[in-house]
């Protein structure tokens, strides 16, 4: 009896507080793709659930790709589902091998799919400080569903060898840890989460040192050094397109600000400052 009233106790008091449990696992949203004409019972790309009809991916996942599948609901990969596309929409800007030029597709489902819980919010960058909610990496790497915490930036700082227009499209990635992503071509088209808004899916890859690029195909391709910077696509900038394919779940924000601009400037400014009290 005790027991019982002291549940109850614990429920009230939870309701009259409005508490909730926030969940900060996504994994359940993500997707693999496999292309029939590749490995066989092996994903070659990953996306993320918008909706329970439509999946957002890169659009070099898509590209030249003749058939796709869908696999859901396991993060095991023999255990998934298999879902039936509908369409397939490749952002009309795409180009392929270009960094920041709309690597961004989504796929039209035949039906809703029997998953709960997806959530699809975003919000204008703001850039992680400490404390703040931390980044996450979705996607396959093979056989299964990996998570990878990432250090994600969107300034001109971290994103080196990008100019400032494309860092405006780009979120840089660097692994915690000295990490090392196992598959780079089946986790293009993953998503990237920060708390519990999505900020951009999987895009490419550069070394930092030589600024050379790394783009992936339907082909595996295995991931650099540690110290490789990682893309992602920026979904802010579009929602306009998105919300064109996706009528409703798509956040509609009034601006997504081009905070990236303010620490470039910020540190150019007490640059200035510095070389003119020095000169002083």
């Amino acid at each position: 009896m005790f027991q019982v009233l002291s549940l109850t106790t614990l429920l009230l008091i939870c309701v009259v507080l409005r508490c909730h449990v926030r969940s900060d696992d996504f994994s359940h949203q993500v997707v693999g793709l496999r292309d029939p004409s590749g490995k066989a019972g092996r994903a070659h790309c990953s996306g993320v659930l918008a909706t329970k009809s439509h999946v957002i991916t890169a659009a070099h996942c898509l590209y030249k790709v003749n058939k796709t599948e869908v696999h859901y609901g396991s993060k095991i990969w023999g255990s998934t589902s298999m879902a039936a596309i509908k369409k397939v929409n490749i952002h009309p800007g795409y180009i392929p091998k270009r960094l920041a030029k709309s690597d961004i597709a989504v796929i039209e489902l035949g039906s809703a799919l029997g998953v709960d819980n997806i959530s699809f919010k975003m919000e204008p960058w703001r850039n992680p400080r400490p404390g703040q909610p931390k980044c996450f990496l979705y996607g396959w790497t093979n056989d299964s569903l990996t998570k990878y915490p990432v250090d994600a930036r969107h300034v001109v700082e971290m994103c080196t060898c990008l100019p400032r227009y494309e860092v405006a499209r780009t979120v840089c990635m660097y692994l915690s840890h000295g990490m090392k992503l196992k598959n780079c071509s089946v986790l293009s088209g993953g998503p990237i989460f920060c708390g519990e808004n999505i900020v951009g899916i999987f895009h490419a890859s550069y070394n930092p040192f030589t600024c050379k690029s790394v783009f992936y195909g339907s082909g595996d391709k295995a991931c650099a050094a540690s110290t490789e910077c990682h893309l992602g696509m920026y979904l802010c900038p579009y929602i306009p397109w998105l919300s064109k394919i996706v009528p409703e779940g798509i956040p509609q924000l009034e601006s997504c600000s081009a905070t990236w601009i303010l620490p470039g400037a910020i540190t150019t400014a007490m640059t200035l400052v510095s070389m003119l009290v020095c000169s002083m």
